[in-house]
């Protein structure tokens, strides 16, 4: 037998392919690699102007929001500050978030689309994958936007635990703990918020390849998603397996962007645009452009192979605890039956 995991996910249906192997996190991770080599040129060219709205919402979010909460208009007024970190916080979840959702929901419903191709043996149909994702976009939108203000509860609810403590620092006595307890459960809340925002993210991780493989709703996506990566009889979760990919994807990410942007450090990249465009009006725009040049290409790089993965790990799932195998085989049966009529 092969030890291509991916070549074992075809073995059983010949030419036409079919996802037929239960894979270990290590062997699902292997698979979507070989998927993203044979399609990755498809996969990033499809992908780029998505990916630009992802870069977007995380440039507004490092320039616009964070620098915000870190500044007031009024340091001896609670009641601004709070005010001014609300409308700020409001503006990173309700202009960022959306943003940010548009680019990654049609740029991995794009992937999952061409993953499945390949997966199935089928050839890959850039049409009908960009057709699928904007079917998909709508309902997903939604999903991930709820899924967004749901996993980000346990930071403002911190964010609230820290405003309170600053205010109690000012109504009472200096020798009172009572401040400092408030602040306390407010930084505890802010860790907590932060895997809470892991988990729900998830326990939905399967929703995009459930929506544009399965045609569902949103809801009916989330559903399915938590169905497929529980423990169900004899297997157990695949929730190490999402978690194992957030991992590596996240330290290949640092790797990347460190790489990059030391590269365009040793070749003085900005500074010599910068002389040649010097004194022209263009030259903050592309400044900053060249600054964003290695996010970018780490959003863009990553976006494809976490798709890829999560389908890989959809069809896994699938075999491992409904026998999608063994559906397979009989639906290519039935076609091979019905071909030999067929003159």
């Amino acid at each position: 037998m092969t030890s291509d995991p991916l070549a074992r996910y075809q073995a059983q249906r010949g030419a036409r392919g079919g996802a037929v192997e239960r894979l270990t996190s290590s062997e699902v991770v292997d698979a979507a690699l070989r998927v993203y080599q044979r399609q990755g040129l498809t996969f990033l060219r499809l992908t780029a102007l998505p990916s630009v709205f992802c870069l977007a919402a995380i440039a507004f979010v490092l320039s616009y929001v964070l620098p915000g909460l870190g500044s007031t208009t009024d340091p001896n007024s609670i009641a601004t500050q709070a005010g001014e970190l609300l409308l700020t916080m409001g503006l990173g979840v309700f202009v960022g978030g959306p943003v940010f959702l548009t680019g990654l929901t049609y740029a991995s419903a794009i992937v999952v689309h061409l993953t499945a191709d390949a997966l199935e043996g089928r050839e890959p149909n850039e049409l009908e994958a960009l057709k699928s994702a904007r079917i998909a976009l709508p309902r997903l939108f939604w999903l991930n936007l709820r899924e967004l203000l749901l996993s980000m509860s346990g930071i403002l609810v911190a964010t609230a635990f820290l405003l309170a403590g600053s205010f109690l620092t000012m109504v009472t006595a200096n020798d009172s703990a009572l401040a400092g307890v408030v602040a306390m459960f407010g930084m505890i809340g802010l860790f907590a918020g932060v895997f809470i925002f892991l988990a729900i993210a998830t326990r939905h991780a399967l929703a995009v390849p459930v929506a544009v493989i399965e045609r569902t709703t949103g809801k009916d996506s989330a559903r399915r998603s938590k169905q497929l990566l529980k423990p169900a009889q004899a297997h157990g979760s695949a929730f190490g397996t999402i978690y194992s990919v957030y991992f590596l994807l996240f330290f290949i990410g640092i790797a990347f962007l460190g790489a990059v942007e030391f590269g365009m450090m040793v070749l003085a990249v900005p500074e010599r645009v910068g002389s040649w465009l010097a004194g022209s009006w263009v030259k903050p725009v592309v400044i900053q452009m060249i600054e964003l040049t290695p996010l970018y290409l780490v959003i863009w790089a990553l976006i494809p192979a976490w798709a890829a993965t999560l389908t890989v790990v959809y069809y896994e799932r699938r075999v491992r605890l409904e026998g999608y195998d063994i559906e397979a085989l009989g639906k290519q049966t039935n076609e091979d039956r019905a071909s030999r009529f067929n003159v």
